[in-house]
């Protein structure tokens, strides 16, 4: 009816008119008509968005731990569901968003995170996720499950204008995700550690020392790089399952040495590295090294395995012999070859060069 009537005033203003205005009617008559077909075409879109959206929100209500809607402009809790699987929280109608994300901070969050949390979920920086088109939140946190445990928690969820209020909404889903975090964990772990003797890797002892190189200030540290002395002789003469069976030994007995100094990675074939992010002077250094020789001294041997193992050793300290990680290794494996061509089996400190030198 409502295009027929649009068509039928036309066609009378058509007749009276003459041909310029004809035109001009013309003109209007069809913008006129491009409106309300584009006019159509938006409310039947936001019509089927809205139901999608509702149908999502239902069955991320059948998912998830509990939900909680509230409307960020009027700064009220308006819907919950399953409020009574949190613990530690205790909800009212009409209470204020404000008061709520307060509360659980404060009653389920250890005392370090709750600023952060108060800070995430408070009006302005959710209007600003917002209309910087980041509608999604996915927020992990640790929730109090017990009186002295936490448990990895999620709250997913959407900030959204409201269809009928044009009140900017938030509706979040709550979900105990602490197993799926353990697993991920483990899974992350994994690709840190050397499988075969269950130290760092290459890759992460190195991430693991310019760390601690970036937070050491003025602390004394020590890189002590090492090698098993003709390893490919071991191999060779003794066959492969032996030379894996040193490099476990040796591993153990890098852990039992240092462990408690520093972090410890095999960065090659049989190539170790120790680093110590805190030591008081040298002789620390030394009888850790001392310690670890010792343990690899008393590595059985097997039917005419009488094979004496022995080290190169290579040492330089943080800060007198660099403030980074390439200066470090570099003057370590300096260090380290000097041992070798001292006759091997020993151990050098890069300082120790450098006053050779002058």
């Amino acid at each position: 009816m409502l295009f027929l009537s649009i068509f039928s005033a036309f066609a009378i203003s058509v007749m009276l008119v003459d041909t310029l205005h004809w035109f001009v009617f013309f003109v209007i008559g069809g913008l006129l008509v491009l409106f309300i077909v584009k006019y159509y075409q938006c409310h039947h879109v936001t019509k089927k968005k809205f139901y999608i959206d509702m149908d999502f929100l239902m069955t991320m209500q059948l998912l998830y731990d509990a939900v909680y809607e509230f409307d960020l402009t009027k700064n009220v809790l308006t819907k919950t569901k399953n409020v009574n699987k949190t613990k530690n929280l205790i909800t009212c109608k009409n209470m204020r968003f404000t008061d709520f994300i307060s509360s659980y901070a404060q009653n389920n969050l250890r005392e370090k995170n709750v600023s952060e949390f108060i800070n995430y979920f408070s009006y302005e920086n959710l209007e600003k996720l917002f209309y910087s088109g980041k509608t999604i939140i996915n927020y992990d946190f640790k929730s109090k499950c017990s009186s002295s445990d936490y448990c990895w928690k999620k709250f997913y969820g959407r900030i959204f204008i409201s269809n009928k209020t044009k009140s900017l909404k938030l509706i979040i889903f709550e979900q105990d995700v602490h197993e799926e975090k353990l697993k991920e964990k483990m899974l992350l772990d994994k690709l840190k550690i050397d499988p075969f003797t269950n130290l760092l890797n290459k890759v992460e002892t190195n991430n693991q020392i310019a760390n601690a190189i970036a937070n050491a200030g003025e602390t004394k540290q020590a890189f002590v790089m090492m090698d098993i002395d003709n390893f490919k002789t071991i191999n060779d003469k003794y066959g492969h399952a032996y030379g894996d069976f040193v490099l476990s030994e040796v591993s153990k007995n890098l852990m039992c040495s240092f462990e408690q100094k520093g972090f410890i990675g095999r960065v090659g074939g049989d190539e170790f590295v120790v680093y110590m992010p805190k030591i008081e002077d040298n002789n620390e250094i030394i009888n850790c090294v001392e310690k670890f020789r010792m343990l690899c001294a008393s590595i059985k041997k097997t039917d005419s395995k009488n094979y004496d193992l022995s080290f190169s050793i290579g040492i330089s300290l943080y800060p007198e012999h660099g403030k980074n990680f390439e200066e470090l290794y570099e003057k370590a494996d300096s260090a380290l070859y000097t041992s070798k061509n001292k006759g091997k089996n020993g151990y050098t400190f890069y300082e120790t060069l450098s006053t050779d030198k002058e």
